[in-house]
């Protein structure tokens, strides 16, 4: 039965004497026989100071195993004892690995990990990488085994790793040491650089005062810059030279300061005689965002809720380490609560109108339209009336401020005020009407007396009644605009007169406006409600009230029959009058009397004569209207004439 060989490679920088003087390596495995009594290996390193050495594994069992290594330098001194994990396994022939399998954490079985088919190394080993997407950042294990060409699974091996945010050698912004006792992270001796070498690597010089005499081990951490995180600590057991080396001075006075919450804010300091670089020291929270290793940074302060001391302190550095450091007290106020804008209703509308913006904070207030101030309005409202992107600054007692989102106001454009022209007189007579029309070929809408006509939203309207015409003019943001007003008189026309006849006299039913007409031809100024008839023919009259002219009147014939005798008229009595069947005549005087019956064109229609004393005169046979009755005494030819109204 054969045992693995397991072949080493050790590094001389791992040690705690210097690699050119190495002499000899002991080994063990799980028990230790005495300093020099263990299995001596002779080695000459190579020039990085490695030397590689095989492992002796007879009479070791199969299974888990310690292998402790120590060396030995030309003084005769033994290093610290090392020691490593190692899994012997049984073999009866050369290794004929087929396979290899590995997980993080968790064994999802055998077999059913992530599978490498390999051919191995010369003496036995597999090279591999792991994929370690969607392994989170921090402290894992790494278990692998191997399969042979039998089909068989080895045991499983477990090692510690740790995975970190692949963030490149530049990410890197500062190291930290110390020897033997490890005072804290962030507490040991602190070196800056604005960043390592290409490939990673970085150089410190450790000052004098700082190594002590005789052996020490030297312990290394770094911190990258977007997260400030530590990584593991490593150390380096060798040797140390000490030189002569003087750390620069400390820097010059920096003032304390005062800011607000979440600023970013620039401190610098005057250049220190023999210094290479600075080392800024921020409290947790706050993000140097520029200038770390330089005089001068750019820092983001944290976001507070009360008020709060920080101390900062900056420290000049060379080859030789760094200098006293410089610290400044800076006092961060906090802002004030982020304040609301409500608006008083729609932000969007015509222009002329206003929205009242009111802010959720009583006092500290300035209106800002656009990014800038706008002047004198620090009230807790403002009324805005044009178009832009309004917030509010709230400034507290410390100075501090803090602005709210934008409210964006959209005020459009009301279109060109409208006129109106008439296509005729706007006063006229009713019955006619007059064509308004409108400037604007689309968006109209015509109003009488303020309010819409239903369904008129033509460039033109025709008005036949009195009112204040307008037109409203709307657009397509829905902003409109008003003509001025066009005012519509419409008169009525009188109704049609009647004339009554009194005598020789005729009267209109019209008090005013009256025109009277003799056969047609207007009567030279006879304009009077009443006009005597010189003249038989026939009569009509029309009325005109404010330039609104009647239908004329019926016409009214009129016949002169002779002298009325006011004599006869007093002795002889005609009634009823009207009349609707019989007209009673009373007759006084002692002679004869005849009477005629004319239509209001002259024509007779009944004659009775020889008549003395009283009578009655039928004139059922009469139809209703207006007749003429003459009267005439026949010894003496005197008479008068009546109007006589017929039932």
């Amino acid at each position: 039965m054969k045992k693995y060989l397991l072949a080493l490679l050790l590094c001389g920088q791992g040690w705690l004497v210097s690699a050119q003087n190495l002499l000899q390596i002991e080994y063990f495995i799980d028990t230790d026989a005495g300093i020099g009594n263990n299995t001596i290996v002779s080695v000459s390193p190579s020039p990085d100071g490695e030397f590689p050495f095989t492992v002796n594994l007879a009479g070791v069992s199969p299974g888990r195993h310690f292998l402790y290594t120590r060396v030995k330098d030309a003084n005769g001194r033994w290093s610290q004892t090392t020691r490593s994990s190692i899994e012997v396994y049984e073999t009866t022939a050369a290794p004929n690995l087929v396979q290899l399998e590995y997980f993080i954490d968790t064994d999802a079985g055998f077999g059913s990990n992530t599978l490498i088919t390999t051919a191995p190394g010369p003496e036995g080993e597999v090279a591999f990488n792991v994929n370690l997407s969607g392994v989170s950042p921090g402290q894992h294990f790494l278990y692998t085994r191997i399969k042979d060409s039998n089909g068989k699974w080895g045991q499983t091996t477990r090692r510690s790793i740790e995975v970190y945010n692949n963030l490149g050698p530049t990410s890197v912004i500062a190291v930290e040491y110390f020897f033997d006792s490890d005072p804290g992270f962030g507490a040991a001796s602190h070196f800056a650089f604005a960043a390592p070498a290409g490939d990673g690597s970085f150089v410190i010089t450790i000052p004098q005062n700082q190594v002590t005499s005789g052996l020490d081990t030297l312990f290394l951490r770094v911190k990258d810059d977007p997260n400030n995180n530590w990584s593991q600590t490593q150390y380096v057991s060798k040797t140390f030279e000490v030189v002569s080396c003087s750390v620069p001075g400390q820097p010059g006075t920096i003032p304390d300061d005062t800011k607000c919450s979440g600023v970013t804010v620039t401190y610098s300091i005057a250049n220190v005689p023999t210094a290479t670089g600075y080392n800024w020291e921020v409290p947790s929270g706050w993000n140097i965002s520029n200038g770390q290793g330089t005089n001068t940074i750019t820092v983001q302060l944290p976001v507070i809720s009360s008020v709060s001391n920080f101390t900062v302190s900056v420290s000049a550095t060379n080859t030789c380490g760094a200098g006293i450091p410089r610290s400044f007290q800076v006092t961060v106020n906090p802002n004030p609560t982020t304040p609301t804008i409500s608006a008083g209703g729609p932000t969007t509308f015509c222009n002329g109108s206003n929205v009242e913006l009111t802010s959720s904070a009583s006092s500290g207030n300035q209106w800002r339209k656009d990014g800038a101030d706008i002047a004198g309005q620090t009230g807790t409202t403002y009324s805005a009336n044009s178009s832009g992107s309004y917030t509010v600054r709230v400034t507290n007692a410390s100075g501090c401020s803090a602005t709210s989102a934008a409210t964006v106001v959209t005020v459009n454009n009301n279109p060109a005020t409208p006129t109106i022209s008439a296509g005729g007189p706007a006063t006229f007579c009713n019955g006619s009407n007059v064509v308004l029309t409108s400037s604007a070929p689309s968006g109209n809408q015509w109003r009488k007396d303020g309010a819409d006509i239903a369904g008129q939203t033509g460039t033109t309207y025709s008005a036949n009644s009195s009112g204040s015409y307008t037109v409203r003019v709307t657009n397509a943001s829905g902003c409109s605009a008003t003509s001025s007003a066009t005012v519509v008189t419409v008169n009525t026309v009188p109704p049609q007169p009647v004339i009554t006849q009194t005598g020789a006299q005729l009267s209109s039913s019209a008090a005013v406006g009256n025109q009277w007409f003799l056969n047609g031809t207007a009567i030279t100024g006879a304009t009077g409600q009443n006009h005597t008839a010189t003249t038989s023919g026939n009569y009509t009259v029309q009325v005109t009230v404010n330039g609104c002219s009647s239908p004329l009147s019926a016409v009214f014939n009129v016949v002169l029959t002779g002298v009325n005798d006011p004599v006869l008229q007093n002795e002889i009595r005609i009634f009823p009058n009207p009349v609707k069947d019989v007209i009673n005549i009373i007759n006084n005087r002692p002679g004869k009397i005849s009477i005629i019956i004319y239509d209001m064109t002259g024509r007779e229609l009944l004659f009775k004569q020889g008549i003395s004393g009283n009578t009655q005169v039928p004139v059922l046979s009469l139809k209703q209207g207006c007749y003429l009755l003459r009267v005439t005494d026949e010894s003496t030819r005197k008479g008068f004439t009546r109007l006589l109204f017929k039932e």
